[in-house]
């Protein structure tokens, strides 16, 4: 009987999925707010698959939730942008198209690098009002930018407006980043590439 249940854990600890081992926490943030969709950035990391980078937020119940999430399920379209900016809001819409019309198929996250004291509330006020549907990220000190940037997996100059395509495995599609606006139907197209 003990020997056919440690087979039996055995097994199914051979079956579980892996996860991403952190290598290291670069920020913590105790103190992230949250709402609807909300969330200040809650961590930042660096693993050791897909692109290398993970980041945390919070959802509206406070649970955490991660990139590497995503990993292995579904491609994922990161943007970055600014409330403040036109080609951004033009670029968080094209965001919620995407996950409109592909629906669950694709993870849709969007981070707002507005740098101002009431950045929560900004971003808060500003996604209620465009009614989008994508979790977005508040990120004012532009912490997730600058580690795509530094792990040279976006421009090496920061644009207002950002996307990146990253595929199943976690890594970037080629041709997956974009400077300045990219589009639903230039945004689709990279996620139907990360599916072959």
């Amino acid at each position: 009987m003990k020997k056919s249940l440690l087979v039996s854990l055995l097994a199914l600890t051979a079956c579980a999925p892996s996860t991403a081992t952190v290598q290291s926490t670069d920020y913590l943030n105790s103190n992230a707010q949250h709402s609807a969709n909300v969330s200040t950035l809650y961590a930042l990391a660096s693993i050791g698959t897909g692109t290398g980078i993970e980041f945390k937020w919070l959802d509206s119940t406070g649970i955490s939730h991660k990139l590497s999430e995503y990993q292995g399920s579904k491609p994922v379209v990161l943007v970055f942008g600014k409330t403040s900016d036109s080609y951004s809001t033009a670029q968080y819409a094209s965001l919620d198209s995407v996950r409109s019309e592909m629906g669950d198929s694709v993870g849709t996250i969007a981070f707002a690098d507005d740098n101002a004291p009431t950045n929560f509330n900004t971003v808060t006020s500003y996604v209620s009002a465009h009614h989008f549907l994508s979790q977005f990220i508040t990120d004012s000190t532009q912490r997730v930018e600058i580690q795509f940037a530094t792990a040279g997996l976006s421009g090496p100059t920061y644009y207002v407006t950002e996307s990146l395509v990253l595929g199943k495995d976690g890594k970037l599609v080629t041709n997956g980043f974009t400077a300045g606006p990219a589009y639903k139907d230039t945004l689709e197209a990279r996620v139907r590439q990360a599916y072959k």
